[in-house]
């Protein structure tokens, strides 16, 4: 696919999303869509335990959202000359989801289209998810991603977190995930033909209000595969199966 009619697929599905949310919301009081332009740096791209990218970089994010419908547009950019991508986008990732909460239960799903302009030659794939939080001590969620459309299996997660505030303006955020690949998935990212665990990925990000509209977000991450065969894939693959990175974002509200 080449990068003129990748980005008309992008324009045309972000159209499409817009439309959706604008009839969505016809009914219900006046209101603008909420918008966020997101841009972080960092020092490696970690991805359910795999290593994409040892080296740096920015991942730039357009979100909008209104009514529980929302709509990401995900970029992430090679900072160094990693496979000659330097200054170019590595993945693209387009992101349509709804979502709604009843009393202490939140439910999310939608569809990821995934697209690997740079050293995956032109790659993509989609996922379906669906996921459930409960509002309740350690924020439990679940999530299950299925992948198709040049993608394979599922990919199923368990995360715990806590968030602390300090101030109207300062917070920190910990949280923790566990994954598991089914045989088609971990063949596909592993070379590994087999159910087996994935990964436990910890995160601790800080945040600090600049302005009522403007947030700067301070994160650490560290991701493990914890499985033997799945490690022995991941470090063949991807040249580690574990990895600390950290990183900063900047996040604005329109």
């Amino acid at each position: 696919m080449s990068s003129k009619v990748r980005f008309q697929v992008f324009a045309q599905a972000f159209m499409v999303a817009l439309g959706v949310m604008a009839a969505a919301g016809a009914g219900a009081e006046e209101s603008s869509p909420a918008v966020s332009v997101d841009a972080a740096v960092f020092s490696s791209y970690l991805w359910r335990g795999q290593v994409l990218n040892d080296e740096a970089a920015l991942q730039p994010a357009l979100t909008v959202s209104k009514s529980g419908l929302s709509i990401n547009l995900w970029h992430s950019m090679d900072l160094t000359s990693r496979a000659d991508a330097k200054g170019d986008f590595s993945e693209m990732d387009l992101t349509l989801a709804y979502g709604r909460s009843f009393d202490a239960v939140g439910i999310n799903g939608g569809l990821a289209y995934y697209t690997f302009p740079g050293p995956g030659k032109g790659a993509q794939g989609i996922e379906a998810f669906l996921s459930l939080s409960a509002a309740v001590p350690a924020s439990p969620a679940v999530a299950v991603y299925y992948g198709f459309n040049g993608l394979q299996g599922v990919y199923a997660s368990l995360s715990l977190g806590h968030s602390f505030s300090f101030s109207e303006k300062y917070g920190l955020a910990l949280g923790v995930t566990a994954g598991y690949g089914t045989d088609k998935y971990n063949k596909l990212y592993f070379g590994v033909d087999e159910n087996r665990m994935n990964d436990v990925t910890a995160s601790a990000t800080f945040s600090a209000g600049v302005t009522d509209a403007l947030t700067v977000k301070p994160i650490l991450q560290y991701t493990v595969l914890v499985d033997d065969k799945i490690a022995d894939g991941g470090t063949a693959i991807y040249g580690d199966d574990s990895k600390f990175a950290g990183g900063i974002a900047l996040s604005y509200s329109l």
